[in-house]
């Protein structure tokens, strides 16, 4: 394992408690992604074509993501990082935006994992 405090701005939280991983069922609202602006995409200007399969509108020049594609696919994602987590895998969370620095914080202490949140 290397270590991160070599890293100007990285975190660590250790667990001290031993914790048995078990499933939790994910239930991807699509109320709540709207409210996070998770259909928000990259201005019509700035697109790559592979994405077509995964734009469902174009609305004020900006793509709309289909919902559908991104709860299966978030879904997934979940599924593998819960497989890792339970064989005892390490994380690190980046997010060096000013609005991402609290929320990354926060889910890195909470998974007890390693993150950035500053450039």
């Amino acid at each position: 394992m290397f270590d991160l405090q070599w890293f100007g701005s990285c975190s660590y939280v250790q667990s001290t408690v031993e914790e048995k991983v078990t499933s939790v069922q994910l239930f991807i609202s699509v109320q709540e992604m709207m409210e996070a602006g998770v259909h928000f995409g990259h201005g019509t200007r700035k697109w790559n074509p592979k994405m077509v399969p995964y734009i469902s509108a174009k609305r004020k020049g900006i793509h709309i993501t289909n919902f559908t594609r991104t709860t299966h696919f978030l879904s997934e994602a979940c599924d593998l990082i819960f497989d890792a987590a339970s064989r005892g895998k390490q994380f690190l969370i980046v997010g060096t935006k000013n609005k991402a620095t609290d929320s990354v914080e926060w889910a890195a202490i909470r998974a007890r994992c390693h993150y950035f949140n500053k450039k």
